[in-house]
């Protein structure tokens, strides 16, 4: 056991923290959808309310509840530097289509990452991940349709085990790579 992790033994996923700050813990994260639809929900109940909708404020109901109890993502998440290890699923639900492109890049990436895999000790990969940073506007037709601009592009460096199909990202990463505001960009 990583000295830094005893106490994983006794509580938590058993797996430490690449960087050595701790135990990892699972943690359920709502997703950008469940953000989206917990945002939108109380806005319809209060249209259906001011229409006299019963069925409308119904439907923000449902989608408050839906947010918050169907659609969650299981990660490991370090308490300490806030980073988190995405697995198989919660990896393809976070990336959507871009995961299947990020495992093809990691398995061909010659650069070796400073860290260990939590799940089989051996050194994970480095890929340099190049993003683009998406600013909203707002469509200057006067229509107020909301759209997305691409503006500077940013490189990443992202840690993952291609044995483990295992993904670690810093919480900056993350972060970036959360709500869409950053858009990856593929090399193949």
């Amino acid at each position: 056991i990583n000295p830094c992790c005893w106490k994983t033994t006794l509580m938590g996923s058993g797996l430490c923290c690449p960087k050595g700050c701790g135990p990892l813990e699972y943690n359920d994260q709502m997703t950008n959808r469940s953000y989206m639809l917990a945002f939108v929900g109380p806005i319809i109940i209060v249209i259906g309310l001011i229409a006299g909708s019963s069925s409308i404020s119904g439907l923000g109901i449902i989608m408050i509840l839906y947010a918050f109890f169907a659609t969650k993502i299981s990660l490991l998440r370090c308490w300490d530097c806030l980073g988190a290890m995405y697995e198989s699923k919660s990896l393809d639900i976070f990336l959507k289509n871009d995961a299947n492109y990020l495992r093809t890049q990691l398995f061909s990436s010659q650069k070796t990452s400073q860290y260990n895999c939590p799940e089989c000790g051996e050194k994970m990969k480095l890929l340099d991940l190049s993003v683009r940073e998406r600013h909203p506007f707002i469509e200057p037709s006067g229509l107020g349709i909301l759209k997305w601009i691409l503006k500077g592009k940013k490189t990443m460096q992202i840690d993952g085990c291609c044995e483990c199909d295992m993904v670690w990202f810093d919480s900056d990463e993350e972060n970036e790579l959360s709500f869409g505001s950053h858009k990856i960009i593929r090399t193949d």
